[in-house]
């Protein structure tokens, strides 16, 4: 029996033996060169392609498994597809047997890739296998043992393989795409991937560099990037720590200006658990940085959660880095310090800055902002926030704007009569107010609440604001707060699915100052001082200037308090009337051109652009106003027929316009009609209508005059009968 034994271990010696000898000497005797050919009408014959090996090829067999290439190409119909310089790899055979690969090498240089696809879109990279005559049999497989088969599972399963590679080093590598049909280039070059020994578990340091060329648009972009990577495919988890990546962007889009970019930090990867941590992630881009926290629970579906923050940093500045134009501001320092520090969740299609707190400026926001819908771009957003201009952003003003609006408009001297020829006015503008095709396509709901916000010069305290953008429908819900030292609030409705698009608004405001509202609605000095209620519904048309002047309709009620209208002294036109009658001169001079009033009231319909007013009212301490007449908005202009009536003599008045019960109820007619931008006071004496009220005064005196002569020689009693008959 032991002799039986030792002949058998014997045996077995020498088979291992001669099997080593065999791996050892046969790549000796055995020239792969040999075989060139067969590899060449092998690879024609199952791709289509056409393979040169112009180098050597090395072979190992123990106790080494390795192979090396040399000077290699790759060809498709005629088209250069590939070229190889050297390709290099070694496994060791023994660690196979315990389920382990090791590799001492993986090399890999001067790599050129030439991916073309022509005009009519076809790729040089399509293999096309050529036909075979006649088919072959159907292989037939006899039934698995299902029970052995499932124990070789389960011991590969319990036995995972161990990869280890002793190092990586490519070098050298280039792909060039020429997309012939979108007219796109790109060429990826200069590309490398160096790595320590990768073992399972163990980190190791990793080194890849490349450079992207873009030809449409022109772009380059230079990279390198550093990091301890640790790889395990058992458990299928990856690891990048100390991550450094830097990378340096030119061309078009920056104008030829190199920009630096960076990202710093550590990423760890679980694909068996399809989690994925972002830790720590520093982004760098010129003068921005951001820093983020970002842990992915579940790849399929996406759903991730974490935290960013973004320091204050100067947006046109940044925009210089990038070789970007500057946004122009109406305020010099609008744009410089824009901060966010946010929480950060979403999924597939949805992202949510939740809670967030945003600055501006000097303004500061919290709440939430989300794109509830990516692909819809559904945005919804609820902020409060202390403090926003939103002129402080808008475009400047042009010099010739701002030169008119600041021009002083102090009412001239003269007067102008009923049918002064009215000063030219710039006409409204006509070209399109809003891209109606991008606003249709807005998915926005919003709420905002601010302690100030400030718009077109006008301050809204305690200003809360709701709107909403769907489907064409834009609907500014409520926005209401503190305005012109009163109440205001106001909703609107602008509908993009009509044409023309159709426009309402509701503004109701209460105990407002109605000089600084009229200073909003007509710069320069206001027409009017005192606090007013006014309620506005409005309806309008189009999209511009034009057409919404002309199709304006509505309207609007108002009532002002102990204030004044300025710009006319109507007491002044009256007294000048009634000393005119009665021949004497005004010695007093002229006041503060201004009517005050203990109440004015009336209302306004408005037709296509022109408010009627058929009640105006105002009570005055000497004077009793009643009139009516049209604001034309299409002309910008004013036409108002009023009467003034004395109901008292004031102890200020001049002594020329002292009056008796013979002037108490003549309505003295005056007119105001001009265009709004005119410099002169547009009130004054209504000529057509004063002649009239000569006429009935003269009548007046002769009739005194015929009385008081019957009286005279007559008496009492004739007077009275002749009285009778006046």
């Amino acid at each position: 029996m032991k002799a039986l034994l030792k002949v058998g271990l014997i045996t077995l010696l020498l088979v291992i033996a001669l099997l080593i000898a065999a791996l050892v000497i046969i790549p000796l005797l055995v020239n792969p060169n040999d075989y060139k050919p067969q590899l060449h009408q092998l690879v024609r014959e199952q791709s289509g392609l056409e393979l040169v090996i112009d180098g050597d090829i090395g072979l190992s067999i123990f106790p080494t498994l390795g192979f090396e290439l040399e000077k290699v190409a790759l060809t498709n119909r005629g088209q250069p597809l590939a070229q190889l310089e050297r390709a290099r790899a070694a496994l060791k055979l023994l660690p196979l047997l315990s389920g382990q690969v090791e590799m001492q090498a993986l090399e890999l240089a001067g790599l050129d890739l030439k991916l073309v696809k022509n005009a009519r879109g076809e790729a040089n990279w399509e293999v096309r296998t050529p036909e075979r005559e006649g088919s072959a049999a159907p292989a037939t497989a006899s039934a698995p043992d299902t029970q052995p088969a499932s124990n070789h599972t389960a011991d590969s399963a319990s036995k995972p393989i161990r990869l280890s590679i002793a190092e990586i080093r490519i070098q050298d590598i280039s792909v060039h795409y020429l997309d012939q049909q979108q007219g796109s280039e790109y060429r990826l070059e200069q590309m490398s991937l160096l790595t320590g020994a990768i073992e399972p578990g163990k980190p190791f340091p990793l080194k890849l560099a490349a450079t992207l060329n873009s030809h449409a648009p022109r772009l380059e972009l230079q990279t390198r990037l550093t990091a301890e990577a640790n790889v395990d495919l058992a458990s299928q988890r990856y690891e990048l720590h100390n991550l450094d990546l830097q990378s340096q962007l030119s061309g078009d889009a920056t104008t030829d200006k190199t920009v630096p970019l960076s990202l710093k930090g550590n990423i760890t990867a679980d694909l068996a658990g399809q989690r994925v941590q972002l830790d720590n992630l520093v982004l760098e881009l010129a003068s921005l940085r951001a820093t983020t926290q970002l842990n992915v629970t579940s790849m399929s579906p996406l759903t991730y959660a974490g935290n960013i923050d973004l320091p204050a940093f100067d947006l046109n500045a940044l925009l210089n880095a990038l070789g970007q134009p500057a946004i122009d501001t109406q305020h010099p320092d609008a744009l410089k310090a824009i901060a966010l520090k946010s929480g950060l969740k979403g999924d597939d299609n949805a992202i949510a800055l939740d809670p967030i707190s945003l600055g501006l400026d000097g303004s500061r926001f919290n709440g939430r902002i989300a794109l509830d819908d990516i692909a819809n771009q559904s945005l919804r957003f609820a902020l409060k926030g202390d403090r926003f201009s939103v002129d402080d952003y808008l475009p400047p003003k042009s010099e010739q704007s701002s030169t008119a609006e600041e021009a002083p408009t102090t009412p001239g001297s003269a007067v102008p009569a009923a049918n002064d020829q009215q000063a030219a006015s710039k006409p409204w503008d006509d070209s399109p107010l809003l891209p109606v095709d991008a606003l249709k396509t807005l998915d926005v709901i919003g709420e905002l609440a601010l302690a100030e916000l400030i718009s077109s010069g006008v301050t809204l305290s305690d200003a809360s604001l709701k709107l909403s953008a769907q489907n064409g429908l834009l609907k500014l819900e409520q926005l209401k707060g503190r305005a012109f030292d009163g109440l205001f609030s106001k909703s609107a409705t602008l509908d993009l699915n009509k044409t023309p698009i159709h426009l309402s608004a509701t503004v109701e405001m209460n105990g407002v100052d109605v000089s600084e509202v009229l200073k909003v609605a007509s710069p320069g000095d206001p027409a009017a001082r005192g606090r007013a209620a006014i309620s506005t519904r409005i309806t309008a048309r189009g999209n511009s200037q034009l057409k919404l002047v002309n199709s304006l309709n509505g309207t609007t009620r108002f009532s002002i308090e102990e204030g004044a209208l300025l710009g006319t002294d109507l007491n002044r036109l009256v007294c000048r009337a009634v000393a005119r009658v009665r021949k004497k001169t005004l010695t007093d001079p002229a006041g503060p051109e201004e009517t005050p009033f203990k109440q004015l009231g009336g209302s306004l319909n408005i037709r296509n652009g022109v408010a009627a007013n058929d009640d105006l009212i105002a009570s005055m301490d000497n004077l009793k106003l009643a009139g009516k007449g049209a604001i034309n908005l299409p002309d910008k202009a004013l036409d108002y027929r009023l009467g003034l009536t004395i109901v008292g003599n004031g102890a200020e008045q001049d002594e020329a316009c002292q009056i008796n019960e013979q002037y108490a109820d003549i309505v003295w007619p005056v007119r105001c009609k001009g265009p709004f931008d005119s410099s002169r006071s547009l009130c004054g004496i209504d000529n057509e209508r004063m002649s009239a009220v000569l006429t009935g005064l003269a009548t007046r005196e002769v009739q005194k005059k015929l009385s008081d002569k019957i009286e005279e020689k007559f008496g009492t009693g004739l007077k009275g009968l002749f009285d009778k008959f006046k």
